[in-house]
């Protein structure tokens, strides 16, 4: 087990890469399957096996000993395809299952393209026995709520509203099973305050996942006291804690991992380019930046993406208005971190 509040010593990451070999070897493992598994490349995995590896050996280093510990319980690493472990991937992993040990209601808040949804289905692989709802426009009121829930328990969406939440509690008391709430913004005041009662009378753990709105709705105290407020352990506002230079949402090693897993290289001003554009607040992240490398793709005939590609991508998928307005917000986040 590696400590979480301070930096590895050069010791402690030789351990843990020795111990991967090993157990590696034991298992055997190829290191393609155990790459997939944690979301890195596999030239950068056995980069760092034969010791040559110049990039965060530690961030690989407790990568490896997290795999190998899911690994030894009969778990994988569950993450969705073309998935890759960022450092904000992580901290939202570690506060859904810090709110699944205490049982306790966690926020995870952030703008689109921080990997929110990825990592609540790579957690409900990862945890056995979650729950994930996804909500919307359709599910926002209590009942809707409640119905999608009920599906998901066993218990029939046909009743009554009180009945069913009823017997939704029946069902899930004693199971501290975990509950992920994605899209959670959607949702009204009256469905939150389902949230609140179905935590505290079933005591499980519940996450609520989405943009910063979330914040807004869990705000009780003036109509409640701070009923629900006050049962909330864990809050991770991805906005506030990134964005600066000293921590952006994505590094550009990986966004060149994320090439990577896509069979792309980029050159050093491509993925210089494209990491500042990732780390844009509400531009979309990895998931924009597929659809870009896609259409760069194209236009390199499958060469090495450069800054130039990555623009004329831009302007071929929005115009060059689009390309104007993607520059203008570059320029404001530029100044924000300056």
């Amino acid at each position: 087990m590696l400590p979480e509040d301070r930096r590895l010593t050069a010791e402690e990451i030789e351990g843990a890469r020795r111990l991967y070999g090993e157990y590696r070897a034991a298992a055997g493992l190829t290191h393609k399957a155990v790459a997939r598994e944690i979301g890195i490349s596999e030239g950068v995995l056995v980069s760092f096996h034969t010791g040559n590896y110049r990039g965060d050996r530690e961030k690989i280093a407790r990568k490896l000993v997290r795999w190998q510990r899911q690994h030894e319980a009969g778990q994988r690493a569950g993450l969705p395809e073309q998935m890759i472990t960022t450092g904000v991937v992580e901290e939202m992993l570690a506060v859904i299952t810090n709110a699944k040990a205490t049982k306790s209601i966690a926020l995870i808040m952030g703008p689109s393209g921080t990997s929110k949804t990825m990592v609540c289905k790579a957690a409900a692989q990862l945890i056995p026995g979650t729950i994930r709802l996804e909500m919307g426009v359709v599910t926002r009121s209590p009942v809707a709520f409640l119905r999608t829930l009920a599906r998901a328990v066993n218990v029939s969406h046909k009743l009554a509203g009180t009945e069913m939440f009823q017997r939704i509690v029946a069902q899930l008391q004693g199971t501290n099973r975990l509950i992920i709430v994605d899209e959670a913004a959607y949702l009204t005041r009256e469905s939150i305050n389902c949230v609140r009662d179905l935590h505290k009378q079933a005591e499980v753990p519940i996450v609520l996942v989405g943009t910063k709105d979330i914040a807004e709705l869990v705000n009780d105290f003036t109509e409640f006291y701070g009923q629900l407020e006050r049962l909330i352990s864990f809050a991770l506002n991805i906005s506030e804690k990134y964005g600066s230079t000293d921590r952006p949402l994505f590094t550009v090693e990986e966004v060149v991992e994320f090439a990577t897993t896509m069979k792309l290289r980029l050159t050093p001003d491509g993925a210089e380019r494209l990491t500042e554009l990732c780390c844009i607040p509400g531009w979309g992240g990895l998931g924009k930046a597929r659809n870009v490398l896609l259409n760069a793709r194209m236009l390199s005939k499958n060469k090495a993406v450069t800054a130039k590609h990555i623009n004329s991508a831009i302007r071929q998928m929005t115009g060059v208005a689009g390309l104007r307005r993607v520059e203008q917000r570059v320029e404001r986040r530029r100044e924000a971190v300056a």
